[in-house]
């Protein structure tokens, strides 16, 4: 089964120097990525989630993944608080 591990560098809960070593032991690793900024709760709740577009291409490749309209682009963190307020507002 192939296996990505994407880890965040402050994460203090899975070390990234234990995952970096724990990598050479998955015979099936098919992607690994290590995210600046980013700690073991942003990759559920950050504001920036790079990993989320990472993810959405790694499954692309494997072939049976369903076409998914990528949430994320390489806009600022600024415009897409913006982006996201507008759409909020227009619910009302």
């Amino acid at each position: 089964m192939p296996v990505a591990l994407f880890v965040g560098l402050q994460d203090t809960w899975s070390d990234p120097t234990d995952v970096h070593l724990f990598k050479d032991w998955i015979p099936t690793l098919k992607f690994y990525k290590e995210y600046n900024n980013q700690d073991h709760y942003s990759f559920t709740t950050g504001k920036v989630m790079p990993h989320v577009t990472d993810a959405i291409t790694f499954l692309k490749q494997l072939g049976d993944a369903p076409e998914v309209e990528t949430p994320f682009s390489e806009e600022t963190p600024a415009e897409l608080r913006q982006q996201d307020e507008q759409k909020f507002l227009s619910l009302y």
